[in-house]
């Protein structure tokens, strides 16, 4: 299954990179394309665009954002365009099936402007054009992606469409808490060893990961390329990024009994579900994964932060796969005790409500 998101979700993806288009950076996402005009559906370039991008994904989403120009790194003044007529004029150029455009929202990100984010799921590739090639002239054509050009597929290509691919289950962020703590400098410290300001930070998150793909059945997530970032929602102080940690069956040991001895009981790994172990975690099935961070830096950097939300960041690596499971929240900060040098966030995200849909 192809991994969906809500409205919300998607609309704060867009908004983040659309800033960081703005503010001079890069998208280094090849399953994300930012168009300056709708592409026109009379054109034959913008549908082997589309279908060499959703067959380069191999099952992932991709996502159009229109009316954004990364090269310019601004915003443009698109024409107006009803969906309603696009897409189904788009689509008419495949030979069944076309990606399916699983949302398609107006995003404000700024006064009185907004950019169009198209998100195409493209788990039914290979896809094929009809009337293919750069002259037109092919029957049937498989596009793909290839840098900034789109080509037909070779053999070996239209092979791996085939071959079932590895691809991350969906994940969800069920709770997060940081907790900022400030140690200032002790005034009788030692000269030969002065203590400095500190300030602590310590997450603790627990992520609940879908069944993965039926193709695969399995998908490993190694140690190494689990980290996490958060950043201040009014403050441009950059913080560093941390690797996050979880504890595995070794960790869970605990004596028998409840005696003292040396003989211990470990929690065994499950047959199916989230398997964690000492060089990553291995996913057969749904289940949860708690994942945290310490860490401390130099300075008073708790008055900065206090009153306003914080945003984290999660970034999860796939084994065999070279994109990312990503998890943006923003955590609403607690009231804190007058006096104390600690603080408080947590992740407040209402609850899906199941009657939403069967409402008039």
């Amino acid at each position: 299954m192809p991994s969906r998101l809500r409205p919300q979700q998607l609309e704060a993806r867009v908004i983040e990179l659309v800033d960081l288009v703005l503010a001079g950076g890069r998208i280094e996402d090849d399953l994300v394309e930012c168009k300056g005009q709708w592409p026109d559906p009379r054109r034959r370039p913008s549908v082997r665009q589309l279908a060499g991008a959703a067959n380069k994904a191999r099952g992932e989403p991709i996502l159009w954002i229109i009316g954004l120009d990364e090269g310019a790194q601004m915003l443009t003044e698109v024409r107006s365009v009803d969906v309603a007529d696009w897409w189904p004029a788009i689509s008419s150029h495949f030979d069944p099936p076309a990606p399916e455009l699983e949302h398609h929202i107006v995003v404000p990100v700024g006064e009185g402007q907004a950019v169009t984010a198209l998100r195409f799921l493209t788990d039914r590739s290979p896809y094929v054009i009809l009337g293919g090639g750069e002259d037109g002239k092919l029957d049937r054509e498989v596009p793909i992606r290839d840098g900034t050009r789109t080509r037909s597929a070779r053999r070996d290509e239209l092979l791996r469409l085939l071959i079932p691919a590895v691809a991350p289950p969906a994940a969800q962020l069920l709770s997060a808490t940081l907790t900022v703590d400030y140690a200032p400098a002790k005034d009788d410290a030692p000269a030969h060893a002065p203590f400095l300001d500190t300030t602590s930070f310590q997450l603790h998150a627990t992520i609940f990961f879908d069944q993965p793909a039926m193709s695969t059945g399995v998908v490993m997530l190694p140690k190494h390329l689990m980290h996490a970032r958060i950043e201040s929602t009014i403050s441009r102080f950059r913080f560093p990024v941390w690797e996050l940690h979880y504890s595995y069956p070794q960790d869970d040991a605990r004596p028998a009994f409840g005696g003292t001895t040396d003989r211990t009981v470990v929690v065994n790994s499950p047959m199916h579900g989230v398997d964690r172990r000492h060089d990553g975690v291995v996913i057969t099935g749904p289940g949860t994964l708690v994942v945290s961070f310490w860490e401390r830096l130099d300075g008073e950097l708790l008055s900065m932060l206090l009153g306003n939300a914080i945003q984290v960041h999660l970034s999860l690596g796939v084994a065999g796969l070279d994109r990312r499971i990503r998890l943006d929240a923003e955590l609403d900060c607690l009231p804190g005790e007058p006096g104390k040098h600690r603080s408080q966030w947590q992740l407040n995200e209402p609850a899906d409500d199941p009657w939403a849909e069967t409402k008039e």
